[in-house]
């Protein structure tokens, strides 16, 4: 399929994505943007953050190498069952964050993740399917 919606643009498109949320949860970590605005203003202190940006990048590196596997940037040998099921479930991962992202207290993330995070899971999902 050459068209916009073909399994490898979303793919690439889903990298992107997850290579900017990586880079703004290092942001976070370092302390360059504050921590408050993120995990629904619920975070308390630096340690506690850390450890939920820690959680934040891992769940962002597992997804992006499905995601890369699936368009076969990567080539680990994941039989395609393990990718499909992995898909499935970060589409339901991140569509309940979503649910976490509008009961956030700042507008950042109630607004602008809630967005961010909607428009991944559409993608997961079309990726899933494919």
């Amino acid at each position: 399929m050459d068209s916009w919606l073909s399994p490898e643009f979303t793919g690439q498109l889903l990298l992107f994505l997850f290579g900017a949320l990586f880079l703004f949860h290092l942001l976070v970590m370092l302390g360059v943007i504050p921590y408050h605005i993120i995990w629904g203003g619920r975070i308390k202190n630096r340690r506690e953050m850390l450890r939920m940006e820690t959680v934040s990048l891992l769940v962002l590196l597992m997804a992006s190498i499905i995601v890369a596997e699936r368009i076969q940037i990567l080539r680990l040998g994941l039989p395609s069952l393990v990718i499909k099921i992995a898909l499935w479930s970060f589409t339901a991962f991140f569509a309940v964050s979503i649910l976490g992202n509008l009961l956030a207290k700042h507008p950042i993330e109630k607004y602008g993740f809630s967005l961010l995070v909607t428009v991944l899971t559409i993608l997961l999902f079309l990726l899933a399917i494919a």
